[in-house]
């Protein structure tokens, strides 16, 4: 049975990679290839309003771009004043297991430690390859509190 596993990181155990392509994705200037992107994953793509409404919640999305093409996206949601969440980690399944996923995560997560002092992120336990991705990016997982 799968179960959320919680995960923390911190600029002690943070390690970051880097890799061309990855970058900052911009709602208005990059619309078309996040459309292609969604469209690609058999998603309905966003409206400009519909980003306009995740940006203003503080949701921002870094990708990993390819042969004019986006391959990866992820994004950060800016939940608190002391953690903020790595979220939406996609990668087109033509080009897992590249590394693309940990780079995308790598720029993002870098960001979010040098504005909070805490990265969060949260998958499911049978989502093995987004745990290896934490994992190697020194995400460890979150303390549990007893119930």
């Amino acid at each position: 049975m799968s179960h959320v596993v919680e995960f923390e990181c911190r600029c002690d155990t943070f390690r970051g990679v880097a890799a061309p392509g990855v970058r900052w994705l911009s709602v208005t200037e990059d619309a078309a290839l996040l459309d292609r992107h969604f469209v690609d994953n058999g998603v309905e793509p966003n409206t400009p309003e519909g980003w306009a409404e995740i940006e203003a919640e503080g949701y921002r999305y870094a990708g990993y771009v390819e042969d004019g093409r986006l391959r990866c996206m992820a994004g950060f949601w800016t939940y608190s004043a002391d953690a903020w969440g790595l979220v939406a980690v996609g990668t087109l399944a033509s080009v897992r297991g590249r590394g693309i996923a940990t780079a995308v995560c790598s720029l993002i997560t870098a960001h979010i430690l040098r504005s909070v002092p805490r990265a969060t992120t949260s998958t499911m336990s049978h989502n093995a390859a987004m745990i290896r991705v934490a994992e190697k990016l020194g995400y460890r997982r979150a303390p549990t509190t007893p119930a």
